[in-house]
């Protein structure tokens, strides 16, 4: 060890402390930690346990190591903030959660490597990690499913040590041969393993005499005995000293029957260990007895404001400051181990040893007590996160100068809380905690975090953890709930195929990979997939979430339909025969409710936009009867119905559904979810015609993913603020400011395209260079009404729109291919080339679907209400025709189509903005017949026309009052001499 910290400045050099527990790993490092104090060439961490959950996952532990290395540098006056940027980092790498994170996860490691490099070149570190056995434990019988290069977190760790200079890392955990194995791979020669042994007598002899000299004088014997009641582990023996100094036990003899060679050892050396110490503590010492027995369950630690509760349950009148004393008396003990500088543990080999042996009749009440308490805590934590969410910009901003923030760290704390929660609810009772985890894990792995994910993964297989007390015990539970331990396994390979879907593999084809992991499951596990409904059904459902994006090659693509319908089936008669509180129902409810919203993603990229609607709002109703931890899920899946119902046409509830949405994504706090949010409502407030919301919401959406490098985000925000700019422009009475606003929407449209483009989504990348096409017509238009040149803007225009045709493929949407068509048609007929335009049209029109080209059929069909999407570009087309007519001079052809556009708007959406820019544009080419009575006699044909069409009411009446309007406007220039 002494070595070690003084290796090369160029090295990293690690040593493994291996040994079974109470062996003295721990103490082996605290003594590593006192020969580094005072020497101003070492910067050293505390002892961080890997035990706690402020410790696991990449993000979190790089914070450990920084907050610690921050903190023995301020000791030794190293001034400055050594970690700035990564602190700032961090900020942005949770407050961005929600997007895909492995490329944010490599910039903040990065980040750390460059801070840790600059500490490194003027002082050697020393990192302390202690119990490396409880790193990322996993499900290893579902291991072979994990795809990831790395594997388990241990992989990421030891790639990190390589790469650390100058560096001492002293490690220690109890034998793990994979592990071990894991580590040499990867560090080679820089590793070497010390394996602690047990005392030998003559050890125990000399421990005893020169740690614990200012006890008594023990005699031979009396070493003899506690060698053997400790059998030769440090920290048994340091309890029996202790013990022993309160004469809790008595070392003249060993106790009557103890027999340290026999097989049964443990259990003997257990039973003797609680009738030496614990059956004399309850009589001497009541109050910590019962502190020790509560801390054997209250695993996760103790601490002021939990045991406040616990003791009230127990209708005790301790006061607050009598209760803090009787802790702080508790911490001394030498068993009990101070966890940061709030909570009390044992130390591992205490649980073992007092498990059922005492307070076991009291464990539901404390464990309830603790789950409603950590509710609270939850329930605070959100809204701090969301108080925080309204300073977020500028603490962003802070953060590059070093100032310390807790937006990332509130973050780690919800998810504390929640997996501390999920451990008494599985102590509770397994199979309602399992369901939790369920609904957990389902959040984690669709928001793609992959920390969170991973620390969920790990403290269930550590609940469940073979050749211990503990989870032998809730093995056996998990039986008597008809839910094995395979059947989890089974489970946890199912979220492979999820895990694989969100993932980034370079040169792979995520999708496929998916559903061959899907195949594997369903060999792997055959028996359990036949036999148990709900587990075939989540299966099925997980390669169903995979083969919605490949439908045209999937093995099983032109089957999506039919099988989602099946699953659908089974899974509601599976729920619809269960009680109330059956568990199977919850776990049927969480199944279809993902299913829903994957089905219904399926069907609004096939522009089947009513069913899209449909399986949305099942998913959402299901969601609503699951636990709080599907809120996000939830949250997600409204925006998607806000963004469908708005396509449709159904602006007002889009609104709604976008109102819940936000209310629940600002209260989970991730803020990369709220920006989305406001910019999908900018967008529906934008086809309202309401711009100073949609302003609003923009900005919001800006403020808070501006700082977030994110290319997606910027895409997005620059294509709605395009957007908005445009339609403010429409509406401005100053010529000076709409050009401005032109010019603004201009600005912002090719920063969304330079995004799009870069990002590589060639859908989109289509849509915004249309979107900006159309924004420089319409101020083409504005400038040639007002006398002005307006060349520029058309042949911009039109070649904008030339090079978004040249990104389509046989793959683009077809709404979108009649979009682009059209769009170009109407900048040829704002230039007067008719017959281009009419040939350009002709050919739009016959990309809608063959019932849609006739108003009169609009409600006939349900695949008519399916498609209702195109009921707008319908509505373009007819009223391009009705121009390009006018301007020929063909009235009554023109009139008749602007019967057909009027009744397609009005189909769509009677609330929608574009039919106040319909009417101006048909009013500015009827002027032109500059004859009022012309016009009037035009009235009377139209509607002759209008009732031979069978068109709706709303649009007839809408055409003639135009007219008549055009007609008094003519009039009305020879009754003032304009």
């Amino acid at each position: 060890m002494l070595d070690a910290l003084d290796g090369p400045a160029d090295q990293v050099r690690v040593v493994l402390f291996e040994g079974p527990g109470g062996i003295g790993k721990t103490r082996l490092l605290a003594e590593a930690r006192q020969l580094c104090v005072g020497r101003p060439d070492l910067l050293c961490t505390d002892v961080l346990d890997l035990y706690l959950t402020s410790h696991q996952g990449q993000a979190r532990l790089l914070l450990s190591i920084a907050s610690q290395l921050q903190a023995a540098a301020e000791q030794q006056q190293l001034a400055g903030n050594h970690f700035a940027s990564f602190s700032a980092a961090l900020e942005h790498f949770y407050a961005r959660m929600g997007e895909s994170s492995e490329d944010q996860r490599q910039t903040l490691e990065q980040v750390f490597l460059q801070e840790y490099q600059s500490l490194a070149d003027r002082v050697r570190l020393v990192l302390l990690l202690d119990t490396l056995e409880k790193l990322h434990p996993a499900i290893p019988e579902a291991a072979e499913f994990d795809f990831r290069e790395l594997g388990r977190l241990e992989g990421w760790l030891a790639q990190l040590l390589a790469r650390l200079p100058n560096t001492t890392v002293l490690m220690a955990g109890r034998p793990r041969e994979r592990q071990r194995q894991l580590f040499a791979a990867t560090l080679g020669a820089a590793l070497t393993v010390v394996a602690v042994t047990p005392f030998t007598l003559e050890e125990t002899t000399s421990y005893v005499k020169s740690e614990f000299a200012e006890l008594i004088d023990f005699d031979q014997q009396q070493i003899e005995v506690l060698h053997t009641i400790s059998a030769g582990r440090p920290v048994l023996l340091a309890i029996a000293l202790a013990c022993s100094q309160h004469e809790w036990i008595d070392l003249s003899a060993l106790p009557a029957g103890f027999d340290a060679e026999a097989l049964h050892y443990r259990e003997t050396l257990s039973e003797r260990f609680v009738a030496l110490i614990v059956g004399d503590l309850f009589m001497r010492r009541p109050e910590i007895a019962q502190m020790l027995a509560r801390a054997v369950y209250l695993r996760k630690g103790l601490r002021g404001g939990l045991l406040e509760r616990i003791v009230a349950s127990e209708d005790s009148h301790l006061s607050a400051s009598e209760l803090a004393a009787q802790l702080e008396t508790f911490a001394q003990l030498v068993f009990v181990k101070r966890v940061g500088e709030h909570e009390l543990m044992l130390h591992d080999e205490l649980y073992e040893l007092l498990l059922d042996k005492i307070g076991a009749q009291q464990t539901a009440i404390w464990w309830r007590t603790a789950i409603s308490y950590l509710n609270e805590e939850i329930a605070r934590t959100n809204e701090l996160l969301q108080t925080r969410i309204g300073r977020l910009q500028d603490e962003l901003e802070l953060s590059a100068n070093g100032s310390p923030l807790s937006y990332a760290k509130l973050q780690q704390r919800l998810q504390s809380l929640k997996i501390e929660r999920l451990f008494y609810q599985l102590a509770l009772n397994p199979q309602q905690g399992y369901q939790s985890y369920r609904e957990l894990q389902s959040y984690a792995i669709a928001a793609r975090d992959h920390d969170f994910d991973a620390q969920l993964q790990d403290e269930l297989a550590r609940f469940f953890e073979p050749h211990t007390k503990w989870g032998e015990r809730y093995r056996a539970h998990l039986q008597l709930c008809n839910l094995t331990w395979e059947r989890i396994v089974y489970e946890d390979g199912i979220r492979w195929i999820s895990r694989r879907i969100n993932a980034h593999v370079p040169g792979a084809d995520s999708y496929m990979d998916a559903i061959r992991i899907a195949e594997r499951v369903r060999e792997r596990y055959r028996t359990i997939y036949d036999a148990y409904v709900l587990a075939r059904c989540d299966l099925e459902a997980a390669q169903l979430q995979a083969e919605i994006y490949i439908a045209e090659k999937a093995p099983r693509g032109s089957q999506i339909n039919a099988n989602y319908q099946l699953l659908r089936d089974t899974l509601l008669e599976v729920i619809q025969t269960a009680s109330t509180d059956d568990l199977d129902a919850a776990y049927a409810r969480l199944i279809l409710a993902n299913a829903y919203n994957y089905w219904g993603y399926f069907e609004r990229t096939h522009d089947r936009l009513e069913s899209a609607i449909t399986k949305y709002s099942e998913a959402i109703l299901l969601y609503r009867q699951l636990g709080p931890e599907v809120e996000s899920l939830q949250a997600v899946t409204l925006t998607n119905l806000g963004y469908a119902l708005s396509r449709q046409g159904d602006s007002q509830r889009g609104l709604i559904s976008l109102e819940r949405a936000l209310d629940l994504v600002t209260r989970t706090g991730i803020v990369y979810r709220v920006g989305i949010t406001y910019n999908v409502q900018a967008q529906i407030f934008a086809d309202l015609g309401q711009n100073e919301r949609a302003l609003h919401c923009v900005l919001e959406a800006q403020r808070l993913l501006a700082r977030f490098d994110s290319l997606r985000a910027k895409a997005l925000n620059g294509n709605a603020m395009g957007r908005i700019r445009s339609r403010i422009a429409e509406s401005c009475g100053d010529p000076v400011q709409r050009d401005g606003e032109y010019d603004l929407a201009d600005q912002a449209y090719r920063e969304a395209i330079r995004a799009f483009d870069a990002e590589g989504e060639l859908t989109r990348r289509v849509e915004v260079r249309a979107a900006l096409a159309r924004a420089l017509r319409d101020w083409a238009r504005d400038l040639e009404y007002r006398g002005e040149h307006c060349a520029a803007q058309r042949s911009e225009s039109l070649a904008i729109l030339a090079e978004a045709q040249t990104l389509t493929t046989s793959q683009t949407p077809q709404v979108l291919r009649c979009s682009l068509l059209e769009a170009t048609a109407s900048v040829l007929n704002d230039q007067g080339e008719y017959a281009q335009a009419l040939a350009l049209l002709d050919e739009a029109r016959l990309l809608l679907p063959p019932n849609l080209r006739d108003p009169q059929g609009f409600y006939e069909a349900e695949a008519t209400r399916e498609l209702r999407i195109y009921w707008l570009r319908f509505a373009q087309i007819e009223l391009q025709y009705a121009l390009v007519a006018f301007g020929q001079a063909r009235y009554e052809v023109g009139c008749t189509h602007l019967l057909r556009a009027f009744s397609g708007l009005f189909a769509f959406s009677p609330e929608t903005a574009p039919i106040i820019n319909f009417r101006e544009l048909a009013r500015r080419r009827l002027l032109k017949l500059n004859d009022a009575a012309s016009v009037q006699a035009l009235r009377q044909t139209t509607a002759t026309a209008a009732a031979q069409m069978r068109v709706s009411a709303g649009a007839a009446i809408l055409v003639d009052r135009l007219l008549e309007q055009v007609a008094q406007t003519i009039s009305d220039r020879d009754l003032f001499g304009i």
